[in-house]
């Protein structure tokens, strides 16, 4: 099967396993309503001037390349309040992170460990509507 969005992401407290056929243990599966697979890429720099005024951006670099960050921040949907407390109490510790654009039979492939940074405010879309709309904001660790 090939890689595709899905409608939900995944987040594992434990890294997955890299064999086929291999059930996972997921902490929390929530539908995502914003699409991950463009994520926030940033980098650590620092721009400063030369005496003559030219920008000299001091970037922090891996073998002369910059580093490239990545984060994510899903909206998700979730529809009862024991996921809500499940993602809540993940929040500060390092998880790993599934995006919506991933293919079902191999989560290995795309997986990222990332530091479960925070967990918004949740919003009700309506009062008779079944679920809250949370974004949760997960940082780079690699």
């Amino acid at each position: 099967m090939a890689a595709a969005w899905q409608d939900h992401i995944h987040i594992m407290i434990t890294q997955p396993a890299q064999d086929e056929g291999t059930t996972y243990e997921y902490a929390v599966s929530a539908k995502s309503l914003k699409p991950t697979g463009m994520p926030e890429k940033t980098v650590i720099a620092a721009p400063r001037r030369a005496l003559d005024g030219t920008l000299r951006p001091h970037v922090l670099q891996a073998a002369g390349t910059p580093i490239l960050f990545t984060d994510y921040t899903p909206v998700l949907r979730l529809d009862d309040l024991a996921t809500f407390n499940t993602l809540a109490a993940l929040v500060g510790t390092t998880v790993w992170y599934v995006p919506s654009y991933h293919d079902q039979a191999a989560h290995q492939i795309v997986a990222c460990q990332v530091y479960f940074d925070k967990l918004g405010v949740p919003e009700s879309p309506g009062p008779v509507v079944p679920y809250i709309l949370v974004p949760a904001h997960f940082v780079d660790n690699d």
